[in-house]
């Protein structure tokens, strides 16, 4: 676990030195405040709305002047699936979604601990991220969509809001 928590400090110390707008003491506050509600969302239970078989639709709103990303529809499924990203507050126990509508080169992949939802829009891709990140109310999902990659800087994508279908 520690040997972890080095390998993900260092990655993230060369994201800090390619982003000079954040400084370290910047970024640890905010991985400090994003395990805080990681760990109040995975203390609470699962909505039953998130099953196996439930369609989802989610709609990212960018900011203003950026180009708007296509809807993502999916099917829940239980099937594994792996991500090269270790996420430091999370299980790491990937699912796949099936993309209901659209096309993608691989299938969206998730990991969801009680009301913490972590969607992989780029499926098993390596070194290229499109994460949406938030959390389940019911039949809501909240959340915010980045993209990252091997030496480029974390780009808010905007802000998502996830529905469910049936």
């Amino acid at each position: 676990m520690l040997t972890r928590i080095a390998i993900l400090m260092f990655i993230a110390s060369l994201c800090i030195a390619g982003d000079r707008k954040q400084t370290q003491g910047e970024f640890m506050r905010e991985w400090r405040r994003e395990e805080r509600r990681h760990k109040k969302l995975a203390a609470q239970p699962t909505p039953a709305e998130w099953r196996v078989g439930a369609v989802w639709r989610f709609v990212t709103t960018a900011p203003r002047g950026k180009p708007k990303p296509a809807d993502i529809i999916v099917r829940v499924t239980d099937d594994c699936a792996q991500s090269c990203g270790a996420a430091v507050n999370w299980k790491n126990d990937w699912r796949r979604l099936v993309r209901v509508e659209g096309k993608a080169p691989l299938p969206p992949i998730y990991q969801v601990e009680s009301r913490a939802l972590q969607i992989g829009v780029a499926g098993e891709m390596c070194d290229a991220y499109d994460d949406i990140d938030g959390a389940l109310t019911g039949g809501e999902f909240e959340g915010r969509r980045t993209t990252s990659g091997l030496g480029a800087p974390t780009e808010f994508i905007g802000t998502v809001h996830g529905s469910l279908v049936n």
